[in-house]
């Protein structure tokens, strides 16, 4: 989808629009399978997707062959995120926030593609992408009888995004920043 100078791809779309509805329908959907699984074995299901997850990020990581800085740096990222999602009250809130993180990392994937676009402004378009998916997120659920809408949850949303954005770039291992600085 073409987006004034910008194309995103159809995975981050759809990913977007999977947030959005999911979010306004896991209570259900946990609640359901919690009484045909248990909430035990849910969890644990949940706990090796996401271990599988993090697995693949660490795979990915290693597979960019970066220096040993960006590499730590991009290490220490990954372990913060998933401790911040861990943070979260609410099992299904660790997961949303994950979600997020994969919805920055989407946007910049599509994003960095575009050389004639600065990359604070590819930083910022991935930003607002995740600040609109999460408060139409939010806003959906506040129309909902049995959900709530709140603030708090943006901002988590927008954390968890930040932190997938920024470990894509560092783990393209690109140099973004001039090589030289002339003083005049």
């Amino acid at each position: 989808m073409k987006i004034g100078k910008v194309n995103l791809s159809y995975i981050t779309l759809w990913f977007a629009i999977l947030l959005i509805l999911s979010a306004s329908f896991m209570t259900q959907v946990w609640t359901i399978a919690s009484r045909i699984f248990g909430v035990k074995p849910l969890e644990f299901a949940c706990v090796i997707g996401i271990s599988l997850t993090g697995l693949g990020m660490l795979l990915y990581i290693s597979r960019q062959k970066l220096k040993f800085f960006k590499l730590i740096l991009s290490l220490i990222i990954l372990c913060l995120s998933f401790w911040y999602a861990w943070r979260q009250p609410y099992f299904v809130k660790r997961i949303h926030t994950l979600e997020y993180y994969i919805l920055g990392l989407l946007a910049m994937r599509d994003l960095i593609k575009f050389p004639d676009i600065s990359i604070s402004k590819k930083i910022s378009y991935a930003l607002l992408l995740v600040f609109i998916v999460a408060c139409l997120d939010e806003g959906f659920q506040a129309l909902l009888p049995y959900r709530s809408g709140d603030i708090p949850d943006i901002i988590t949303d927008l954390i968890g995004g930040f932190a997938g954005i920024i470990l894509y770039l560092l783990a393209k291992g690109q140099n973004y920043c001039p090589k030289r600085i002339d003083v005049i």
